[in-house]
């Protein structure tokens, strides 16, 4: 499937989210907790978002079997999360 975002892999430095030595997002977010320690969610955050690519192309290769007429295992609800994360990641409709 073409894709319209930046190929992966990207990585996550601590400030923002690199592709290919190339900064592609600025991470903005509440850093620190109200006792000025730094909030574990936001380098959990961050890394999750890195590794976007990454789940999205295991996503698809998920229904691959599909496309070309064998069963991929997937219950219905599976599936129908599965292509709707699909759709949500790429900007399509479910």
């Amino acid at each position: 499937m073409e894709t319209k975002h930046t190929p992966g892999p990207w990585n996550f430095d601590g400030h923002g989210i690199n592709a290919k030595g190339e900064r592609i997002l600025k991470v903005q977010y509440q850093r620190h907790d109200g006792n000025g320690k730094i909030s574990e969610r936001f380098d959990a955050d961050s890394n999750l978002a890195a590794a976007a690519p990454e789940l999205l192309a295991a996503l698809e290769l998920t229904l691959e079997p599909l496309d070309i007429g064998e069963d991929c295992g997937l219950t219905a609800d599976t599936y129908n999360i599965v292509c709707a994360a699909i759709a949500k990641a790429t900007g399509a409709q479910a």
